[in-house]
């Protein structure tokens, strides 16, 4: 009868290590502070940050360098007060780096239309009204949300 329970035992922990812990944790600005001194926004489409990818396709959407929208962009960005695990195994679409100069501060993905995917694969999901004024910011840059491909495309027009 030990036996056994052992071997149950044994199997049990076997598989609940290998079952994925779902983790949250609350969000301290760590990604606001890390970008309160950017001065340049760069939306692309990020191959040029994929390992092992051919980055002659890597496009670049559009760049903002006028400091009044590169500060706008930060008072928009407003999240709900827990991090997630990455929902999905996507990367998510476009990609923005923020720099000052010529340094990376940070860069995110965008996530199906409602988060940005941080540097720790934590998805910080956007507040209603910060996500309604991304969706136009794209939308005024050229890029608007497919939602058939749950990405952001470039509009025909540019």
């Amino acid at each position: 009868m030990k036996t056994v329970v052992c071997i149950l035992a044994i199997a049990l922990g076997t598989v609940s290590c290998r079952t994925p812990v779902k983790e949250s944790r609350a969000y301290r600005y760590e990604f606001h502070r890390a970008i309160a001194s950017a001065d340049k926004i760069v939306v692309h489409d990020g191959l040029a940050h994929m390992p092992g990818a051919e980055h002659a396709d890597a496009q670049t959407y559009f760049v903002v360098a006028d400091g009044t929208e590169v500060a706008s962009v930060l008072e928009h960005l407003n999240f709900l007060p827990v991090l997630q695990d990455n929902p999905c195994w996507c990367l998510g679409h476009p990609r923005i780096d923020w720099f000052k100069g010529k340094e990376h501060l940070a860069g995110v993905w965008c996530k199906h239309d409602h988060g940005l995917l941080l540097q720790d694969r934590m998805l910080a999901t956007l507040a209603p009204d910060s996500r309604k004024w991304f969706t136009a910011w794209f939308k005024q840059h050229g890029l608007t949300w497919n939602s058939k491909d749950h990405k952001f495309e470039q509009s025909a027009a540019r």
